[in-house]
C-alpha cells in the first residue's frame, strides 16, 4: 500500500474538498482547466502560432470530476463525500454537454444541502444556448427544500429568472440569499430599462417568502446604485443593501437589531439625493436603533452613524464625509479594531483627531483620492508618533494618484518600529496607481515589517474587497 493510501478516509476528504475552486458566477457550471484541443496549456496570452483548435475540444477536468480518476479508493471517497459535489453554478450560457455533466453531480449529492449560483448572461431570450439553461434550472428546482444558499447574477436579461416562479414550497434550509448585478447602473441612467426593477422584484419577494429560516441578505449591484425593497425581515445576522430611502435601511435593521452582525448601508451617490438633502434629513428625523451585537458595520453615508447605537462594534468602514465618526464613537463607547476611511471627504486633519480616540486599533486602512491626496503629509507625520493608536499593527495606505511619499512611508515604519515594542507595528501594504516601492521596501523590510505593494487593477481590487461583506 502507498503512503498516499494509507491517509485516513476522513482526512482524505477534508483534502478533497479544500481543492475545490472558490464558487463565482463567472466560472463554469463543470470546472475545467483546458482542452486537449490546444498543443499547450493555457498561459493567460493569445498567440495565433502556439493554438491550433480542433474541430472538436475535449475538455480537461478540474476537482472534483478529476478526483474519482485516480484510483479505485479515491473514488470511493470522493463518491461518498455528497458535500463535494454540492455547489452548482447555473447559467444561461451553458452547453448542452455541461448540463448531462450537472445531471450527474445532482445525483451524486444525495440529501446534502445545495449551494445555487445562477448566472444570467448577457444572452436574449431566443438565443439557441438558453434550452440546456431551461432544462437544468427546472430539474434544480424541484430540489428546492434542499438549497442552503442562492446567489443570482444578471446581466441584462432578467426575465429569464421566470423558471423559479415553479418554487410552490418552503425553503427550510436557505440561510443566505442574495441578488447582484454588472449594469445596474446603465439601467438606472436609462429609464427605458427600469422595467428591469419590476420584473425582479415579484420573483425575489417571491423567493424570499419560501424562505422563514433566512440568515445572510444581500441586495444590490456590483456598482451599488440600486435595488428593490422586499419585505423587511427578522433573525438577519448579515445584511447589505443599496437604497434611495433611508427608512428601508432603518426598517430593516429594527426588524433585525438583536441578531445583526455584519451590516453594509449604501446609498446612491447621484447629485440629485445630495442637493435635496433626502438622506440627511430621514436621519435627523429618526429614532436611534439599538444594535447589540453588531461587529462590522460599513456606509458612504456617516450620518447614518447618529441614529445607530452599537456597544460591541469593532469594524467600522465609512466612505465620503467622516466627521460624524467623534461623536459616534464617543456616545456608543464601542471598542474599535479595525477601521477603514475611503476617499475621506474631510481635511485629513479630522483623520488624525479621530484617531485620538480610538487607542484600541489594531488596524487602519486609508484610501485618498485627488481632493486629499496632497495632505497626506499630516497624516503620516502624525502615525510617525507612536504615542498615536499605539496598538497599531496593520496599516494599508492608498494613494491611485502617486502623490504620496514614499520616503515618507519608510519614515513613518521606521519611527514606530524604534518606539514601540516588537509586538507591534508589523505589516504595511501601500496601493498606488502605478508607483512602485522600489528600494523603499527593502528599507522597510530591514526594521523587521512585512510590506507589499499594489499596482493597477491590483490595487482597485484590493481596495474593492475593503467593502465586501
Amino acid at each position: 500500500m502507498s503512503l498516499i493510501d494509507r491517509i485516513p478516509t476522513e482526512l482524505l476528504g477534508e483534502i478533497f474538498i479544500c481543492t475545490l475552486r472558490m464558487p463565482t458566477p463567472f466560472l463554469t457550471g463543470v470546472p475545467v482547466v483546458g482542452g486537449e484541443g490546444y498543443t499547450k496549456p493555457y498561459t493567460g496570452h493569445w498567440h495565433r502560432g502556439n493554438w491550433k483548435p480542433r474541430t472538436s475540444i475535449r475538455w480537461v477536468f478540474d476537482a472534483p470530476w478529476t478526483l474519482p480518476h485516480v484510483s479505485q479508493g479515491w473514488r470511493a471517497v470522493s463518491l461518498a463525500l455528497p458535500q463535494l459535489w454540492s455547489t452548482f453554478i447555473v447559467s444561461t450560457a451553458m452547453r448542452e454537454r455541461e448540463r448531462r455533466l450537472l445531471q450527474v453531480q445532482l445525483a451524486r449529492t444525495a440529501d446534502a444541502p445545495l449551494d445555487i449560483i445562477i448566472r444570467v448572461a448577457d444572452q436574449g431570450a431566443d438565443h439557441p444556448n438558453i434550452r440546456p439553461y431551461n432544462g437544468f434550472l427546472a430539474e434544480l428546482v424541484q430540489h428546492c427544500a434542499r438549497w442552503r444558499s442562492l446567489r443570482i447574477q444578471y446581466d441584462r436579461y432578467a426575465t429569464r429568472l421566470a423558471e423559479l416562479q415553479a418554487i410552490d414550497v418552503d425553503m427550510p434550509l436557505l440561510v443566505e440569499f442574495q441578488v447582484t448585478s454588472l449594469h445596474m447602473r446603465y439601467y438606472r441612467l436609462n429609464n427605458r430599462f427600469a422595467f428591469l426593477a419590476t420584473r425582479l422584484a415579484p420573483f425575489l419577494k417571491h423567493l424570499l417568502d419560501a424562505a422563514p429560516k433566512l440568515q445572510r441578505l444581500q441586495l444590490t449591484d456590483s456598482n451599488r446604485d440600486m435595488s428593490f425593497a422586499p419585505e423587511p425581515r427578522t433573525g438577519l445576522t448579515m445584511y447589505k443593501a443599496v437604497y434611495d430611502d433611508p427608512a428601508t435601511h432603518l426598517e430593516f435593521l429594527t426588524r433585525s437589531s438583536t441578531t445583526l452582525v455584519e451590516c453594509d448601508l449604501h446609498f446612491p451617490a447621484d447629485a440629485e439625493a445630495v442637493a435635496s438633502g433626502r438622506g440627511f434629513q430621514a436621519f435627523a428625523e429618526a429614532k436611534v436603533v439599538s444594535l447589540p451585537v453588531l461587529r462590522r458595520l460599513t456606509t458612504n453615508d456617516a450620518a447614518v452613524l447618529d441614529v445607530l447605537d452599537t456597544p460591541a462594534l469593532v469594524d467600522l468602514n465609512i466612505s465620503g464625509t467622516i466627521a460624524p465618526i467623534g461623536v459616534f464613537l464617543a456616545r456608543t463607547k464601542c471598542t474599535l479594531g479595525r477601521l477603514t476611511i475611503v476617499h475621506p471627504s474631510d481635511s485629513l486633519k479630522e483623520v488624525v483627531s479621530i484617531l485620538r480616540h480610538t487607542t484600541t486599533l489594531s488596524m487602519l486602512r486609508v484610501a485618498l483620492e485627488l481632493k486629499t491626496s496632497h495632505q497626506a503629509d499630516i497624516l503620516q507625520d502624525a502615525l510617525a508618533d507612536a504615542e498615536l493608536v499605539p496598538k497599531l499593527r496593520t496599516l494599508e495606505w492608498t494613494d491611485r494618484t502617486d502623490m504620496t511619499s514614499r520616503n515618507a512611508l519608510a519614515q513613518l515604519v521606521e519611527s514606530r518600529r524604534r518606539t514601540t515594542s516588537e509586538s507591534c507595528f508589523r505589516e504595511l501594504r501601500v496601493c498606488t496607481g502605478r508607483l512602485r516601492m522600489g528600494g523603499y521596501k527593502r528599507r522597510i523590510e530591514a526594521v523587521g515589517v512585512d510590506v507589499e505593494g499594489f499596482t493597477g487593477k491590483r490595487a482597485a481590487k484590493r481596495v474593492a474587497s475593503w467593502t465586501a461583506i
